[in-house]
């Protein structure tokens, strides 16, 4: 998913955009440095701090051959850069799909499909008045459109239902593998697309956008950058999946699915605590037209 990074390459490389600031956040927060291509240059900047705030991890052991052994991990973070506010900390959620297809010849078996529901949008405070904007905009299935999926969506920049796919380089070249095959460490990874693991485990990131006080107190005034987002990633047999989909999936056949993790990306400024806050539903900005 695209492009305020942390997954730097999934970021980048598909396309999702957001503000200048969460871009360097993401970059910084991980540590490691921007992609290019499959090249990555040196890190400019380093987070003074980052805060783990909880983490979930679920394992499903395998159940045959056809049903391989998946591990979900979600964090979520808090990333505080220099020079910048203690209240305009960015938070954010670093997700990791993995599956073990036991050979490196399996891999291509099974592939991973995200839909998507709700939005990413800025707030404003001003002189007792809270606006919202939808200014911010994703590449999804090959146009520059508004953050905002109203109903469940597949999360693609193309037609190819596949999450890891990337242009000339594959349908799964934006998964991740380490030398260590239990490891999930995502800034000592391969991507699938540059190399070829010599075991069957692999996973898949995703890093959405953050949200983040842009300026002002926050009590009463500012501006903030909000993510209210609800994810369901599966697992699926390739055989199962068509090449082409339209945004809604129409022609993919969920109960199909191996297995599928829901989770979401939730921090949206509340001027009235002036604080970030992480609510349990999506907000209603985002389902309306």
């Amino acid at each position: 998913m695209p492009a305020a990074a942390g997954c730097v390459l999934m970021t980048l490389m598909k396309k999702k955009l957001f503000d200048p600031r969460s871009l360097l956040t993401l970059l910084v927060s991980l540590n490691i440095g921007v992609v290019v291509g499959f090249t990555l240059t040196p890190d400019a900047a380093r987070a003074d701090s980052i805060t783990l705030v909880s983490e979930r991890t679920e394992t499903f052991p395998a159940g045959s051959p056809d049903q391989p052994r998946i591990i979900f991990q979600e964090l979520k973070k808090k990333v505080d850069l220099t020079g910048l506010p203690k209240n305009q900390s960015n938070y954010l959620t670093d997700t990791r799909f993995f599956y073990d297809a036991e050979t490196p010849d399996r891999i291509e078996d099974f592939a991973i499909v995200q839909w998507i529901k709700g939005c990413m949008f800025h707030s404003k405070a001003q002189n007792g008045k809270v606006t919202r904007s939808r200014s911010i905009s994703r590449n999804h299935f090959g146009q520059n459109v508004p953050f905002q999926h109203r109903d469940w969506e597949i999360d693609s920049d193309s037609a190819d239902p596949i999450y890891t796919n990337y242009e000339t380089f594959g349908r799964h070249a934006l998964l991740r593998w380490i030398k260590d095959p239990k490891s999930l460490d995502a800034e000592t990874t391969k991507y699938y697309g540059q190399e070829k693991p010599t075991h069957g485990a692999v996973f898949a990131t995703d890093l959405p956008g953050t949200g983040f006080l842009i300026m002002g107190s926050g009590k009463g005034e500012g501006e903030a950058q909000n993510a209210s987002l609800e994810f369901r990633t599966c697992l699926f047999k390739k055989i199962d999946l068509p090449t082409s989909t339209t945004k809604s999936g129409a022609n993919i056949d969920a109960s199909r699915a191996i297995r599928c993790v829901a989770w979401s990306h939730q921090f949206v400024w509340n001027f009235a605590k002036g604080r970030m806050t992480e609510p349990k539903v999506i907000d209603p900005f985002c389902e309306a037209p």
